[in-house]
């Protein structure tokens, strides 16, 4: 079992019809996908328990409130029961606060990659539940926009990042921008496997998607390491004496690399001024 969620009467049903829940991951230290890991745990008192690394709480460094048989680093990998069938590597980066990581999985068989933030798919139409439910298209774009930019939402932007493989404008602004090393590193390992498809943990799924289309969707990384080294190539060289700025090569991408989705400034407006204030606090830097 993969990030849990509220284990419900139905969610537990569904989990017996497959068989029996053997192992059970904790992907990332996010509490959204923290919070229901104890009551899971606990329906399945014989699955192995394994957590990403860095786990912690905020401000007071609680338990975690269920047991943890292995911890998901690299080094522990011989270790997992399940290495056969399923390799993994994450990335781990400690802020002020505490640390972020997330782990992503491979199931060689089925040549699927299982990521829990890193990447997300959202479809034009809302999922077969909310029709139920009789949400309406342009309900469904507001939510789906509400949860990418944790602000009001601008309907004409729902057109530029439906249907692409992207990395949540969320997850993008707050996490990523704070350690694009780990991350990039992260994606390179991740796309040695030869997978074929992705299951992330929001929006939709499965994704048919292989290590080109993940390496787009991270192509921003590129783009703004190709910035930054621009900078530095425009200021007259001490050494030289000279303008370096005629080998500037900023903004190129990889080889046929595909160009990230600009998110527009309009709807980033929540997320820049929350990730300013996490950073002038010392909260996440």
């Amino acid at each position: 079992m993969h990030a849990p969620v509220a284990p419900t009467a139905e969610c537990i049903s569904l989990l017996k019809d497959l068989g029996e829940v053997a192992y059970v991951v904790l992907p990332v230290t996010a509490v959204e996908h923290k919070v229901y890991m104890a009551s899971f745990v606990a329906q399945f008192p014989k699955a192995k328990v394994y957590v990403a690394p860095g786990q912690f709480s905020w401000p007071l460094n609680l338990p975690l409130g269920f047991r943890v048989d292995g911890i998901l680093t690299d080094e522990n990998k011989e270790m997992m029961p399940f290495k056969d069938e399923i390799d993994y590597t994450g990335w781990f980066f400690r802020p002020f606060t505490g640390s972020i990581s997330e782990v992503a999985f491979f199931h060689k068989k089925t040549k699927t990659l299982l990521v829990t933030d890193a990447v997300i798919w959202i479809d034009n139409a809302p999922p077969e539940i909310l029709k139920q439910k009789g949400i309406a298209p342009n309900v469904w774009k507001k939510m789906a926009l509400q949860a990418c930019f944790l602000g009001p939402p601008n309907l004409d932007t729902f057109e530029e990042i439906k249907q692409k493989l992207i990395v949540s404008p969320v997850i993008r602004i707050l996490v990523v921008s704070r350690a694009k090393r780990e991350v990039r590193d992260w994606i390179a390992r991740v796309c040695r496997w030869n997978f074929e498809r992705i299951i992330p943990a929001h929006f939709s799924a499965p994704i048919k998607a292989g290590p080109k289309d993940l390496r787009d969707a991270y192509s921003f990384l590129e783009e703004e390491e190709g910035k930054e080294g621009a900078n530095v190539a425009a200021s007259p060289s001490p050494a030289f004496g000279f303008d370096l700025s005629a080998f500037n090569l900023g903004g190129v991408t990889g080889k046929g690399r595909k160009r990230t989705v600009v998110f527009p400034e309009k709807d980033t407006k929540i997320l820049d001024a929350l990730n300013k204030f996490v950073s002038a606090t010392g909260l996440a830097d």
